[in-house]
């Protein structure tokens, strides 16, 4: 891409990636405000704590995940000791990254790996998407809908949205046995 738009383009993937692997996040978690809605995990079990939202893939810490999937009922010992991460796809309304997981003392078979999903950085693409409700409906289907249908959906660990702000989590299960994640 060589013309001007698409360098223009290419430089605003890369300050996206950079964003979410955790570089320059004061802007971001200063706009963390707004009306939240909180779903319980899919499993209905409970946390001592529930994690917040986090904004980009280096917020997803040890602790963070642990939080998170022991409130799913899938890490009911030990902890995450340690993540790798790899950016699959930055879209026109999120990020998608795979996490590579692993523990301390886990009795159970928690996740070796699972998605993140994550809202867009750029902020029209933000805007649109919380005034649409598609990061909402997002956390929704897989907390709510997904566990009801007659076919194979990722599991999700955990889901929170802010509609006013655009904000949104959702680690979700790894079917990478079964294809690729899509473009968002």
């Amino acid at each position: 891409m060589n013309s001007p738009l698409g360098r223009t383009v290419t430089n605003l993937r890369r300050k996206e990636v950079a964003f979410y692997e955790g570089v320059d996040m004061t802007d971001r978690q200063a706009s963390a405000h707004g009306s939240e809605v909180v779903r319980p995990d899919p499993a209905g079990h409970a946390s001592s704590r529930s994690p917040e939202i986090i904004d980009t893939v280096a917020q997803a810490t040890p602790e963070w995940l642990t939080e998170a999937l022991r409130g799913a009922g899938v890490l009911p010992e030990g902890r995450v000791r340690e993540i790798s991460s790899e950016v699959m796809n930055v879209g026109q309304a999120g990020l998608v990254a795979r996490l590579r997981l692993r523990y301390t003392s886990a009795l159970a078979s928690p996740p070796g790996s699972m998605i993140m999903k994550l809202p867009a950085i750029d902020p029209g693409s933000r805007a649109i998407g919380a005034a649409l409700g598609i990061y909402a409906a997002e956390v929704n289907f897989y907390l709510d809908i997904a566990p009801t249908v007659a076919m194979r959906t990722p599991t999700a660990y955990w889901g929170r949205a802010e509609p006013a702000t655009g904000r949104f989590t959702v680690p979700i299960e790894d079917l990478a046995a079964l294809g690729d994640p899509g473009d968002m």
